[in-house]
């Protein structure tokens, strides 16, 4: 998981909290960027929920929560 988030073609940014959810945001440096799936997995490893995400081609619910 660390090398995916390494070597994906994007910036993490910021990280905030907005009505009591936290955003992870992100800049893509390039399409395909390597997708959300690394940033969601780390999310998910410090015990917290991803409820969506936008991977750049629109809003999804998690499947896996």
């Amino acid at each position: 998981m660390i090398s995916a988030i390494i070597d994906g073609e994007y910036d993490l940014v910021d990280i905030t909290i907005e009505d009591g959810f936290g955003f992870l945001d992100f800049y893509p440096h390039a399409y395909p960027y390597g997708g959300t799936e690394s940033m969601r997995e780390l999310v998910k490893a410090f015990k917290h929920t991803v409820i969506c995400f936008d991977d750049g081609t629109g809003v999804f619910m998690d499947k896996n929560e």
